[in-house]
């Protein structure tokens, strides 16, 4: 399983002909959960935009891989490379600032020893 990084941001679900907002509720590598007003069926295939920085937005293409009542799962199937850049940022940055955060955490702890 990919490392995932808490998204919280809004999107865009394209689909047919019918778009709906949604929750990015976290990301990887391979795929994003989503958390969606709208039923989605398992293979059923969406459009995805968000804005992730200022001026920076991801478009990818999507395949749900599983529903669990609001909550959709789905693979990214296509994605430009710019967006596929932001996202490996954003995914890198994520577990740098962890790693940092425990770096810190553990120094602080053999001081007061």
């Amino acid at each position: 399983r990919d490392p995932r990084v808490p998204g919280f941001r809004r999107g865009l679900l394209e689909y047919d002909d019918f778009s709906s907002a949604c929750l990015i509720e976290n990301v990887s590598a391979r795929g994003f959960r989503l958390e969606c007003l709208d039923e989605f069926l398992i293979g059923q295939r969406l459009r995805l935009t968000s804005t992730f920085g200022p001026g920076e937005t991801i478009r990818c293409e999507l395949e749900v891989r599983h529903v669990e009542g609001s909550s959709v799962g789905a693979a990214i199937v296509g994605m430009d490379a710019r967006s596929a850049r932001l996202c490996r940022e954003l995914i890198e940055e994520h577990y740098a600032l962890l790693l940092r955060q425990r770096t810190v955490r553990r120094t602080r702890a053999s001081m007061t020893v």
